[in-house]
């Protein structure tokens, strides 16, 4: 049986790749301009992610 990864460091090695970084960020980025704080705190969070 195979152990399961856990999600962050799942995505940290996902966005290792600068593709996947990209379109990570431009999401996250999409999100944000609604405008409310939470959609703000998920850019900051994936752009510390991608760092």
């Amino acid at each position: 049986m195979r152990k399961s990864t856990k999600y962050q460091d799942w995505l940290l090695e996902k966005l290792k790749d600068p593709d996947e970084a990209v379109v990570h960020l431009n999401d996250a980025l999409e999100e944000s301009l609604k405008g409310d704080e939470e959609s703000q705190q998920l850019f900051l969070i994936a752009l510390r992610n991608v760092a």
